[in-house]
């Protein structure tokens, strides 16, 4: 059935391994056996499932997801029961897609994603894979496919005006330096020693607020700046040690998350790698976020932690599908 669904411009809340439904306190990832899973955010039971399919964003009660059935359907789904609101067929046939960008736009759900193509086979097996990014705005009222530049979907984040590009924060793994954050463009910067957060209006250019967050950088110990999914918060990863092979030592670190209206330090909880793309989420008074165990600990045995912040303490675990797992839609 089709029907006109969540025609509010909005974007996604991201939560590791999936997306997040706050106004129902609601996450959907795809768990350890492949299957979509709806998880009661405050204890971690899994409201219902369904198999083939990947979450693109949730608002509203609705989830929004991609289905392998004939290619590819985009879906709108209840985010408490599961049941179909909508369907439109997006892709009928071709390389599995890798969705990285979905956000909803005047009655219009727009994505993103990469095509891999296998490599021919008379060329090298070591030949990296060819890529190619699409986009698409699916009508949620006709159910109309069209095909957009991937920016609309996507669409990049000015550079921030008023503090030179030079000085801006780029650390040893040359993470995100500067983001969209509601009318504003948030950077982080080193001055003097110290890591400074600094807010721009996107007219003008003129600085609406400086904090600093370290007034020094761990020495001789690592830091790392995390992507913000949500774009509210700083993610750092801070240690004693630096990392070994490039990996942020688990047990020795710590989650240091910051709000960029205040600066304030609002949770400060113990790291574990994980091999998940890093993107905890603090949502409320808990900090979610992505763990690895066991051998081969980036591939294998991820979990979906939720940590509450006033006292550390897990609340309770999720077992997430492997990195390795095969899955009927990639990257999703």
């Amino acid at each position: 059935m089709k029907r006109s669904c969540c025609t509010r411009a909005s974007a996604p809340v991201a939560l590791p391994g999936g997306v997040a439904d706050t106004a129902t306190s609601t996450g959907f990832v795809v768990g350890e056996t492949g299957v979509l899973e709806a998880i009661d955010l405050a204890d971690g039971r899994v409201r219902w499932g369904l198999p083939g399919a990947a979450p693109l964003i949730a608002l509203h009660g609705t989830l929004f997801a991609a289905v392998a059935e004939s290619g590819v359907r985009v879906v709108a789904l209840d985010g408490g029961t599961g049941a179909r609101q909508f369907a439109a067929q997006l892709l009928l046939s071709g390389p599995p897609p890798v969705f990285f960008a979905a956000r909803l736009d005047g009655g219009r759900l727009m994505v993103a994603w990469r095509e891999r193509a296998p490599t021919q086979a008379a060329q090298p097996v070591a030949r990296p894979l060819f890529e190619e990014e699409h986009a698409a705005a699916v009508d949620l009222t006709s159910g109309r496919v069209q095909s957009i530049p991937v920016a609309e979907a996507a669409p990049p984040t000015p550079p921030p005006t008023g503090v030179d590009v030079a000085t801006l924060l780029l650390d040893q793994t040359g993470t995100v330096r500067a983001w969209a954050h509601g009318d504003s463009i948030a950077a982080l910067s080193v001055d003097g020693g110290a890591l400074i957060l600094r807010t721009f209006s996107h007219l003008g250019g003129a600085a609406v607020s400086t904090s600093t967050l370290l007034p020094s950088l761990p020495a001789p110990g690592y830091f790392r700046n995390y992507r913000p999914p949500d774009g509210a918060h700083v993610y750092l990863v801070l240690c004693n040690d630096r990392p070994e092979g490039g990996v942020p030592p688990g047990g020795r670190c710590r989650w240091a998350v910051f709000a960029v209206d205040t600066g304030a330090r609002v949770a400060d909880v113990p790291f574990e790698p994980s091999g998940l793309p890093p993107a905890p989420a603090l949502l409320g008074t808990r900090l979610y976020y992505a763990v690895s165990a066991g051998a081969g600990a980036y591939l294998e045995r991820r979990r979906l932690r939720a940590v509450d912040v006033a006292t550390a303490a897990t609340v309770w675990e999720h077992p997430l599908a492997s990195a390795d797992r095969p899955s009927p839609i990639p990257g999703g």
